[in-house]
Formats: C-alpha cells, structure tokens, sequence
C-alpha cells in the first residue's frame, strides 16, 4: 500500500501477516503511529519505508481490541454514563456560581470527576467566558488547550487562577 508518512512525500509499502485494511502500530523507536496494511502480505511483519532514496525497514504490531461480555460491556457503559452525568451537573454547579473555578482546581488531584475534566471545558461553563476569552486565558497561563484538571500543576494552576481574577 502506498501512503505519506512525512512531508518529503515519501512512499510507504506496508507489508505483513495482518489482513489487508487492518490498522497496525509502526514503532519507530519510542514513537507509534497507525499504519493500514496493504494487499501485499508477507510472511515477516515489516513495514518497508523508502524515504530520500533510502528504504528502511520496520517492525509493526498489530493492536488487539480486548472483547467483552455483554455483562462487562453493559457495566462499561453505566460507568460511562455516570461520569457523563457527574461532569455535567460540576458544570452546571460552576456556571450557577455554587462552585468556584479555584475551589474546583483546588479539588483537581482527589477527585476523578473534577480530575478527568478537561481545563477549557471547566473555563467555558464559568459566566463571561467563552471559547475565544478560555484560547487567550490558557495560552496566557502557558496550558495546553488539552489538558485535563489533573495534569496542571501547581505553577500553571496559580497562573491560570490569578488570571482570572
């Protein structure tokens, strides 16, 4: 199969023991990325890269998805949809103004549901913000627009709180 994988425009010839249209993982030293397997398979899992007039050859793993009972997945799904509910009743609670945005930050580390909840997300439920006003606040606190609650530390949560106020 033929690809781009820079922005040389290089070729890529996938070969290997997946089916065709299987998605694999190229390991490229530390770094991964998703390959589609092509028609041409091979016995030996390697994906050929010709890239400047060099080829290249490297290892791919395919990715095993686990299956689930149907018991497992009706629990993954409630787990799911209680976290849904447990986030959006902290937003509502932050735009009514029962929870301040530093309180909410505050609790960042011990709770999941303010932990897993993404920083732009808790910025746009308080008043006044929007997604415009929540872009200039995390690229002034120097916070990846990514980034969950959790992950913020104790610098970029004192700027981001400062700049609020």
């Amino acid at each position: 199969m033929s690809g781009v994988c820079c922005p040389a425009r290089c070729r890529l010839l996938v070969k290997g023991m997946a089916p065709p249209g299987r998605t694999v993982r190229l390991e490229r030293g530390s770094q991964t990325a998703p390959v589609t397997v092509g028609s041409r398979d091979a016995p030996e899992p390697l994906l050929t890269r010709r890239c400047r007039g060099r080829v290249k050859k490297e290892r791919i793993t395919t990715l095993a998805l686990p299956t689930l009972t149907p018991e497992q997945r009706a629990d993954a799904l409630a787990k799911a949809a209680e976290a849904r509910k447990a986030r959006s009743e902290l937003l509502a609670q932050i735009k009514s103004g029962e929870k301040s945005i530093a309180t909410v930050l505050g609790k960042a580390k011990e709770d999941k549901t303010i932990g897993k909840t993404k920083v732009a997300a808790l910025l746009k439920a308080v008043p006044g913000l929007g997604a415009v006003k929540v872009a200039a606040l995390l690229e002034q606190a120097g916070i990846d627009p990514d980034r969950r609650a959790a992950g913020l530390g104790d610098r970029q949560r004192s700027a981001l709180i400062d700049a609020l106020n």
